[in-house]
């Protein structure tokens, strides 16, 4: 029995690549209220970007929030989702 699997690989591949903060803002404007965006990142990053735009006030606090869905398919998987719920004041 071993104790590796697969061959090494560089650890660049291992991080994701980092997401320019307007990149996210711009996600997440593009969600219409009422809506939900699937985002390949796990929840914890999900809610921790709401909360710097929040704290950057690049969005309003309240307006977004990170949330983990498992589908009933078979197979069932988890799956990372951005909600709007709140609409945008000026």
């Amino acid at each position: 029995m071993s104790l590796t699997i697969g061959e090494p690989i560089k650890i660049e591949k291992l991080r994701a690549p980092r997401v320019d903060i307007e990149e996210w803002k711009l996600v997440l404007t593009n969600i219409p209220l009422g809506h939900a965006q699937q985002v390949n990142i796990s929840y914890g990053k999900a809610k921790q970007v709401i909360e710097e735009l929040e704290k950057a006030q690049h969005i309003n606090k309240g307006a977004y929030r990170a949330l983990t869905i498992t589908t009933k398919k078979k197979g069932s998987k988890r799956g990372v989702y951005i909600l709007h719920i709140k609409e945008e004041e000026d």
